[in-house]
């Protein structure tokens, strides 16, 4: 089932819930059904930021499992 969120058109507020396309979501606070779906962005990792933060050895970084360590950041 996947996570949407959503916001209660009536009390405002917002909650996540796991809901199956045959379900119709109700606010968990009021339990009024007229709610409104929001855009979800999802969170994937940064590659860049994390290796920033890898420690430099000559000209190439110390990370082993990106490229054996010989990438040039």
């Amino acid at each position: 089932m996947p996570l949407y969120e959503y916001r209660c058109d009536k009390c405002r507020v917002e909650f996540e819930l796991l809901v199956r396309e045959s379900d119709i979501p109700s606010c968990p606070t009021c339990q009024s059904t007229k709610v409104e779906k929001l855009l979800s962005v999802s969170a994937s990792p940064n590659v860049n930021s994390a290796q920033r933060d890898l420690p430099m050895v000559g000209e190439s970084c110390a990370a082993p499992r990106c490229c054996g360590g010989g990438c040039q950041i």
